[in-house]
């Protein structure tokens, strides 16, 4: 048995929200064909999650009624990183590249 076999796999489906508020957003995804649930809301992006079976299904009903889709990806982290919240990624800095070619070169 697979470890996600009972819950299934999601993806994340961002959309710019056009200015709605998450209730108008939320009474229009109600009448979707498939099962889609708004997982993260800011006032210009919005995020959606619906099963991996049902993505294309997903994109296409939310482009039908008004919203334009991004971007698609498997985790909810990625998308959110990609709009700007939660933590950007580290980045190296020339000081520690350097710093860690030194130590390397003395221990040679």
């Amino acid at each position: 048995m697979v470890v996600k076999e009972k819950r299934g796999r999601y993806r994340y489906i961002l959309f710019k929200n056009n200015g709605e508020s998450i209730e108008q957003i939320a009474a229009k995804i109600k009448k979707s064909p498939v099962k889609i649930k708004i997982a993260f809301y800011s006032d210009e992006y919005a995020i959606a999650r619906c099963r991996h079976t049902d993505k294309e299904t997903a994109i296409s009903f939310l482009n039908s009624i008004g919203m334009e889709t991004i971007k698609t990806s498997g985790t909810i982290k990625k998308l959110k990183r990609l709009i700007g919240f939660g933590k950007p990624q580290p980045s190296q800095s020339s000081s520690a590249t350097n710093r860690a070619f030194f130590i390397a070169l003395f221990l040679w």
